[in-house]
């Protein structure tokens, strides 16, 4: 009650007021110097960089960049990007709608009020910050952030400018592809300085969205691909030694019902609408089946995450009278990295994700289920990198997938040069350089914009 009445009646009223914003400006300072982890802090450092909604960017992204010894990233905590947008915006209306104004016509004038309010705040804050802190850039984690929306664009303002490093630009099918012109042809353009997406498809999708010039997005490749590819160099000259050492293993990189329908459904969309349940529940299940008639082998399945996710694939063991407690041998985990399961597996399952491509660019096999709803028309534009599918091998239905995972749990792989060639382009088009070099080309680009 105490905090909720001292933000109502004093913190707040003293935000109107030059003194009050100063002192606002130098608490925020000190929470960005005190929440950045010293694996970003980089003394001396050419260029600091204010980071919005760290929490979005990959694991070791950030590090990676700071590792080159030419950036320092100080972080912006959320919680107080949050208690910052409390002072100012009017919450009947959702913070959503400070992306696209004229979206909610009934409310445009709230909005646009709180879009007013908040900036002048920012901007109070802000001038501080990039003062005292000598700022070079701000920089956040997808143009979509409402969160982040309007720091980024008041830092632009202010002739600091606002870089995205988009995270979720994996656009391998032609609906993601519409979906994302649509959503982000409605976003106020020119608020973001530079954009940097991962591929070519995701770069022509924001030219096309009209969210920023074509000048301003560019297509380095995916940071966190770089380290993965020098260890797929190293693990590729000692092929083999490694894996004679441990038991057999099949990993299967786990998806929920609503992969890759964006725009048509959520992730975990609700039973009865469109979604892959029964390809979600007949390849989990064939996987448990398998785990149990073969203790001799190890079964792992990777979650993006923990919680619900888990309690998903339960749920669907349940329906035939299997728990995860009757098969010591099949594992899930939302912890291990998915190229270290990768690396020290003998096939990998997967549907709908990069780790298809990651895998096939180790030469590994990879099984993709085809069958149930992932063959129905409907979903066909929707399904994630279908357009790679001759670089893999098909299960056709729950009984081949079954076969396939078996034989390649007991012979010897290695695609031919063909489909390794193919399997290379497609990493290429839609991840990142095989050879690497990412961080390299964020470097010099971000060093052109910023010095």
């Amino acid at each position: 009650m105490l905090k909720k009445y001292l933000r109502q009646y004093v913190i707040k009223p003293l935000s109107f007021t030059y003194v009050g914003q100063v002192i606002l400006g130098l608490w925020v300072c000190s929470r960005i110097l005190s929440s950045t982890p010293e694996t970003l802090r980089r003394k001396p450092a050419r260029l600091k960089i204010l980071v919005l909604s760290v929490e979005r960017f990959p694991r070791g992204e950030l590090e990676a960049l700071r590792d080159t010894g030419k950036f320092e990233f100080l972080t912006l905590p959320r919680k107080v990007v949050d208690r910052l947008i409390n002072l100012r915006w009017d919450h009947a209306v959702s913070l959503k709608r400070t992306l696209d104004v004229d979206a909610d016509v009934e409310n445009a004038s709230i909005v646009r009020q709180n879009k007013t309010d908040l900036e002048t705040l920012y901007r109070s804050i802000l001038e501080v910050i990039f003062n005292r802190l000598e700022i070079s850039a701000v920089i956040g984690a997808a143009p979509h952030y409402a969160q982040d929306h309007d720091l980024g664009r008041v830092a632009k303002d202010l002739c600091v400018p606002y870089l995205v490093i988009f995270k979720e630009c994996l656009i391998t099918n032609q609906r993601h592809y519409e979906r994302i012109v649509s959503f982000y042809s409605l976003i106020e353009s020119n608020s973001i300085s530079h954009i940097f997406v991962h591929n070519e498809s995701a770069k022509r999708a924001i030219i096309e969205s009209g969210l920023v010039a074509e000048r301003d997005v560019s297509a380095p490749g995916s940071v966190r691909m770089d380290g993965y590819v020098k260890h797929l160099q190293d693990y590729k000259k000692h092929l083999g030694l490694e894996v004679k050492q441990r038991k057999k293993r099949a990993v299967l990189f786990s998806f929920l019902q609503g992969v890759g329908l964006y725009g048509w459904t959520l992730m975990k969309p609700k039973k009865g609408g469109p979604g892959y349940f029964d390809l979600f529940d007949n390849v989990h299940q064939t996987f448990a089946r398998m785990a149990l008639r073969h203790p001799e082998a190890e079964f792992i399945v990777k979650t993006k995450w923990g919680e619900n996710w888990f309690d998903e694939i339960d749920r669907t063991l349940q329906v035939i009278g299997l728990n995860r407690e009757m098969i010591p041998n099949l594992v899930l985990t939302s912890e291990v990295p998915a190229q270290e399961l990768i690396l020290s597996s003998d096939v990998v399952v997967a549907f709908g994700s990069t780790t298809i491509l990651e895998a096939g660019l180790a030469a590994k096999p990879v099984v993709i289920p085809d069958f149930d709803e992932a063959v129905q028309e409907a979903y066909r534009e929707y399904i994630q990198l279908r357009v790679t599918y001759d670089a893999f091998e098909l299960a056709k239905n729950k009984e081949e997938l079954e076969t396939k995972i078996l034989r390649y749990l007991n012979e010897e792989y290695f695609p031919d040069r063909k489909t390794l060639e193919k399997r290379e382009e497609y990493f290429r088009r839609f991840v990142s350089n095989p050879e690497g070099g990412a961080v390299g080309r964020y470097t010099e680009i971000m060093e052109g914009l910023l010095v």
